[in-house]
């Protein structure tokens, strides 16, 4: 089961926490099951089921490591948006009170 934590970071450095993130991930270990998969297919046809469990683990992996990806995406996003918003003119006061 996976939980969300969340904590501040100054602004400044979001960029590095997603750099730090992203070289957290390990994409080779999901290949290098798939490559174990495939020799082990080569040497016997009887191997099908351990190579089906290292599929499967291969296959949580890539999921561990899209949610991974998605909360970089998200934090990234919100990141820009921020620079966005700090960067938008800000609207002219007319210096009448509010008729309301």
């Amino acid at each position: 089961m996976d939980v969300k934590i969340s904590y501040g970071i100054d602004l400044k450095k979001v960029p590095d926490k997603i750099r730090s993130m992203l070289t957290a991930f390990n994409a080779e270990e999901v290949d290098h099951m798939i490559h174990i998969a495939t020799q082990l297919l080569e040497l016997s046809d009887a191997n099908a089921t351990i190579v089906s469990g290292l599929i499967d683990q291969a296959r949580l992996k890539m999921a561990e490591l899209d949610r991974a990806l998605n909360d970089s995406q998200m934090i990234l996003k919100g990141y820009i948006a921020t620079l966005e918003a700090d960067e938008a003119p800000m609207p002219p006061t007319t210096g009448v009170p509010n008729a309301d």
